[in-house]
């Protein structure tokens, strides 16, 4: 019977052996992932970024990097520029002791949510909520005039947008309200003053757009800003 129990005690030696270095990366990674989390944090409270859109990746730390229990630890991000992509940042460990600063650095991305067409949407098709959806993509790579989110109301496709495209700013526009041969009601007005006249809109116009409209009784061109459905005001 006692031969039977050498077995499990040589088994358990064995695994303690071979899982060491297991053993010493899981500790490893502690203290990656309490940096990490520092970092995150640090971020987060300096830039506009929640943390749940930062991502970190590749973090290189000083070999023998360690963080004893109780320590607080604490990330001096560079003062000259944007916290993204390859990221060198100071470590300060602080324990009774002092302080321990290392030099470290991180590959950081910012996720975004952002607007994305689900099906190809035409020229001149106005936007509807289940023609559009977000996709989190890397903040490197967004458009930089991207459209807000919730920013879908009374526009329409300025040109034909691929399904899966990120929707940006150049690619909408107001729907229009007056449109090209309407008749509409010109509007010039002015502290005591109100003159109205009759004119013919020679394009399409959307609210607060400007146009250009001929004024039938004078049959000269002039260009006013689009009020509502009826009306374009125009100076004197």
């Amino acid at each position: 019977m006692k031969g039977f129990r050498i077995i499990p005690a040589i088994l358990l030696l064995a695994a303690l052996l071979l899982g060491g270095y297991s053993l010493a990366n899981a500790g490893q990674r502690s203290v990656e992932a309490q940096v990490e989390a520092v970092l995150v944090e640090t971020i987060a409270s300096s830039w506009p970024w929640r943390p749940g859109q930062i991502q970190v990746s590749n973090l290189v730390l000083p070999a023998d990097t360690s963080i004893p229990q109780g320590a607080q630890v604490a990330v001096r991000l560079p003062a000259s520029r944007r916290p993204l992509g390859r990221l060198p940042f100071q470590l300060v460990i602080g324990t009774p002791d002092g302080e321990v600063r290392l030099w470290a650095s991180a590959r950081v991305e910012v996720m975004l949510d952002v607007l994305v067409s689900k099906r190809p949407l035409m020229r001149h098709q106005i936007l509807m909520p289940e023609d559009l959806g977000t996709a989190r993509i890397a903040l490197s790579k967004a458009p930089v005039d991207r459209l807000p989110t919730d920013t879908v109301r009374s526009l329409r496709a300025a040109v034909r947008i691929p399904a899966g495209r990120p929707i940006t700013r150049r690619m909408v526009e107001a729907i229009p309200v007056i449109h090209r041969g309407d008749r509409v009601t010109l509007l010039a007005q002015g502290p005591g003053l109100r003159i109205t006249a009759q004119g013919e809109a020679r394009e399409d116009g959307a609210p607060e757009g400007a146009i250009q409209v001929l004024n039938l009784t004078s049959r000269r061109m002039v260009q006013g800003r689009v009020l509502d459905a009826g009306t374009v005001e125009v100076g004197f």
